[in-house]
């Protein structure tokens, strides 16, 4: 899983998720609760999290608080997604570490292009990945996106070291 969608509504989960597949071929995970998102992530950690605002249970801003108090998931880049564009929502948020805020209904152009800014950061910002050499991809249609650095056992990283 490289980004985690969650929303609690099924529409907005699937739009946010397909524009994210064009970053995250085949590597994009949703949950449709705070609880759900919270299993998956005990399971595998994501690059990035898409998370609704208001949601039954574990709602959005009590998910972004949980995962800035867990120093396995604090670094973690998170956009909130919300249908509220309410200044003292915004501001909650922003001050609770968010790297992004998108409004609903989300408008596909402008979220692509915000994609387009924050989703090469975050690849960059996550960890190496080492990969076994040969094919990542089978599917020749689906190219590795620009941004993401693959190791492997004879790349050397940043000090000249091997990658592992």
């Amino acid at each position: 899983m490289k980004a985690l969608v969650i929303d609690d509504d099924a529409a907005s989960r699937r739009i946010l998720s397909r524009l994210l597949s064009r970053f995250f071929p085949h590597a994009v995970a949703e949950a449709q609760s705070g609880e759900e998102a919270l299993e998956l992530m005990a399971k595998e950690i994501p690059i990035i999290v898409f998370t609704d605002l208001e949601m039954p249970g574990i709602g959005g801003i009590e998910m972004i608080r949980r995962l800035r108090a867990d120093p396995a998931l604090a670094h973690l880049p998170v956009v909130a997604v919300s249908a509220s564009n309410e200044r003292e929502t915004v501001t909650q948020v922003v001050g609770l570490g968010v790297t992004d805020y998108l409004v609903k209904p989300i408008d596909l152009v402008a979220t692509f292009r915000r994609l387009e800014r924050i989703v090469p950061a975050a690849v960059k910002a996550a960890p190496r990945v080492i990969a076994p050499p040969g094919p990542l991809l089978p599917d020749a249609e689906i190219a590795i996106p620009a941004a993401v650095e693959v190791a492997t056992p004879d790349t050397p990283d940043s000090e000249g070291d091997s990658a592992l």
